[in-house]
């Protein structure tokens, strides 16, 4: 479908025998013929609605309307069924397999669905992420990013309105929200519609923030940890990481109240280590406690004994991997959601990389502290795609060699300044199938600060020690913030004197300047559509894509999260004029993504 919207698009912009630009008017249409199986992909024709003033040819149909977003081809199938009954049954049999699905949602937004595997509703989960734009960042930088829109098309009450409408359509499971300024009005707003949620501010002078939303009908909030990157020096910004387990199906639709494993406080400045160290057991305390109902349910669910405890028998037996077996099938399905919004500094590659990092060890850490979670990774990155950030994420390491940070995000501001001159550039890289790259061809050495701050880890939260003493894991209590001390302990950040490759084993990762993850990550985008979104950000000093929703790869057997569909941004052409705008609350669109949750 992508590809046939991009063609009338050309078509309609002058690309016919007549070499006329055609008005474009609504709605798209989608004609959908069946498959000849279940497994087998639909043939789509789509086509606009041009002036009546255009020679069309007539045609006779009958109609069905209804509200709502087109978020999967299932929904429109049950009308399209529907409507087919309706017509047996007043005028008797009609000819033809197919139907017409025409969208008048302006710009129109397309979802794209994976391979069809079998799977139930009550295992399906919905993942938003949104970066807001927060308000008062929107008169901060209106008059230099924002030229185009009205004070009316930027006043928070009518963004606030859209949002809400956004989420309504799109019924998510999780909202990752990026830039929140507003929390107290969302939270009340979004508990009206069943969400409960979670709110951690920037530690600067910055007054936004991050914010995770759940559905409390499905889901069961077990765990959250808050990271503020400044306790390493490593600027304000903040991540959240969540552990939420899915509710059975026979509690599904229930609305709940609360969490049974209390989160992370409030962060206060200047807490003394005596705070922080209580904190840090109250949540070992509590992620225990977890931990034994979790083992008490499967052994009373699956009539054997609880799982082995840590010390005994490594070796186990045949009885034992079944009964471990059938307890992941009873006990509920537990993942990760993760949430961040990295430092925007285009030329901070180095920042950049390090939060990143950290953000990953601290995922796989919450991970391992949920038997092997699957984990979902989101927000905005403030990094193109297929830069040396977004290919760090993807395939687990990056040598630093071959890498200038002031180009490592790929994130160049200010080309082709103002929206309209962006576009174009990004039609023309579009049709010739070249994208523009950014990195100089000689990389300018990295100095030893630069390196200290790449390579900087988060600090362990004081007086608790690391579980098992392993380097960086995440999963002790040093987890809760990160882990390890890092290299060097200054309270202040990293320091020049912290990078010493002298003395390192040849095995050191950082003796080969050899930026590292434990995860292995895919973007759901990719993983669905082949490639990431064209753009998901545009204003009139960028567009590109800087926001994505990664997804972890278990092994076979393991649970794990499959996507299933994804909605892509609209097409760049429908564009006319730079983001925030009538249609569109925030200089970011949403990213939605559908998976199922496949049980080991």
């Amino acid at each position: 479908m992508p590809n046939a919207e991009q063609r009338l698009y050309a078509y309609i912009g002058g690309a016919n025998e007549e070499e006329v630009k055609i008005p474009m008017t609504s709605p798209v249409r989608v004609e959908v013929e069946a498959a000849a199986g279940p497994f087998c992909k639909n043939n789509f024709t789509v086509s606009f609605f041009v002036p009546f003033s255009y020679e069309v040819p007539a045609f006779t149909a009958y109609v069905s309307q209804f509200g709502g977003y087109y978020m999967d081809d299932w929904s429109i199938s049950k009308k399209a069924i529907a409507l087919l009954e309706a017509i047996q049954r007043d005028h008797g049999a009609v000819e033809g397999d197919g139907y017409t699905f025409a969208g008048y949602d302006p710009p129109f937004r397309q979802i794209v669905l994976g391979p069809m595997k079998a799977s139930i509703p009550e295992d399906r989960l919905r993942i938003l992420s949104y970066n807001i734009l927060a308000e008062s960042l929107a008169h901060e930088f209106g008059a230099h990013l924002y030229r185009g829109t009205s004070a009316h098309e930027l006043a928070w009450d009518r963004r606030c309105a859209a949002f809400l409408k956004e989420i309504e359509a799109h019924s998510p499971d999780v909202l990752c929200l990026q830039e929140v300024d507003h929390f107290t009005q969302l939270k009340r707003e979004l508990a009206a519609r069943g969400y409960q949620g979670r709110y951690l501010k920037r530690t600067g002078a910055r007054v936004d923030g991050l914010a995770i939303f759940w559905r409390t009908a499905r889901l069961r909030q077990v765990f959250m940890d808050n990271i503020r990157f400044a306790e390493s020096g490593l600027r304000d910004n903040v991540a959240q990481v969540a552990t939420f387990e899915l509710l059975p199906a026979e509690e599904q639709g229930r609305e709940r109240e609360g969490s049974p494993v209390p989160s992370s406080p409030p962060p206060s400045p200047g807490r003394p280590a005596s705070s922080l160290r209580e904190e840090v057991l109250q949540q070992q305390r509590s992620w225990a406690q977890w931990q034994r109902r979790r083992r008490q349910a499967a052994g009373e669910g699956s009539g054997q004994a609880s799982p082995r405890q840590p010390g005994s028998d490594p070796t186990g037996s045949r009885g034992e991997a079944t009964s471990a077996a059938a307890a992941a099938a009873i006990l509920p399905f537990t993942f990760i959601v993760s949430n961040v919004h990295v430092l925007f500094n285009p030329k901070r590659g180095d920042v950049k990389l390090a939060q990143t990092r950290n953000l990953l060890h601290a995922v796989h850490g919450a991970s391992r502290r949920a038997g092997g979670a699957p984990a979902v990774v989101c927000g905005d990155f403030n990094s193109a795609a297929y830069s040396d950030v977004h290919c760090f994420i993807t395939s687990g390491e990056l040598g630093l060699q071959a890498v200038d940070r002031r180009w490592a995000s790929g994130q160049v501001e200010g080309i082709g300044r103002g929206w309209y001159r962006m576009r174009r550039r990004l039609l023309d890289e579009l049709a010739s199938g070249v994208i523009r790259g950014y990195a100089p061809k000689v990389p300018v050495p990295w100095t030893e600060e630069e390196l200290a701050v790449a390579f900087a880890r988060l600090r362990s939260r004081p007086g608790v020690e690391e579980e098992g003493g392993e380097e960086f894991d995440g999963a002790g209590a040093g987890g809760l913030n990160g882990a390890g001390a890092g290299v060097g302990s200054s309270a202040g950040g990293p320091r020049s004197g912290d990078w010493i490759p002298d003395g390192l084993p040849d095995t050191d990762p950082r003796r080969k300047m050899l930026l590292t993850h434990p995860l292995t990550l895919r973007s759901a985008y990719q993983a669905v559509t082949g490639e990431e979104p064209v753009w998901t950000t545009c204003h009139d000093g960028y567009m590109g894509t800087v926001d994505y929703i990664f997804y972890s790869l278990e092994p076979n057997g393991a649970p794990s999260l499959e996507p299933r569909g994804v909605l892509l941004p609209p097409v760049a052409q429908s564009l006319r004029s730079g983001l925030p705008n009538a249609h569109w609350p925030s200089d970011h669109v949403c990213l939605v993504a559908d998976f199922d949750a496949r049980r080991a």
